[in-house]
């Protein structure tokens, strides 16, 4: 080990060092999160308040809850529904027998 080595080895890492999300880490942390979802539908409000949110990614924030439920939509793991008062966004989950899946742009 180097003296340089040495001298790093307490630092916090280098913005070229820390790994930036993959395009569809939203849509998926979305999917592993309707995974455990009880109710047969999510709303646009259910995913800003109980969506999972990260460090580098929230779902508190709209423009990316919409962005990964449109990706979810394309990928039907959601099919968009009415809501019973008609305001905000309402998805049906589509539920498929697969222990950890996976969005996969071909």
């Amino acid at each position: 080990m180097t003296i340089f080595e040495r001298l790093n080895r307490g630092r916090p890492p280098t913005e070229a060092a820390i790994e930036q999300p993959h395009k569809n880490a939203g849509p998926q942390l979305l999917l592993d999160f309707l995974q455990r979802w009880r109710e047969p539908t999510i709303s646009m409000r259910d995913i800003r308040n109980f969506g999972p949110n990260l460090a580098h990614y929230t779902m508190k924030d709209p423009k990316n809850a919409r962005e990964a439920a449109a990706v979810l939509v394309r990928h039907r793991w959601l099919i968009p529904t009415k809501s019973p008062n008609g305001t905000g966004d309402r998805w049906e989950i589509v539920r498929k027998p697969i222990a950890h899946p996976k969005i996969v742009d071909a």
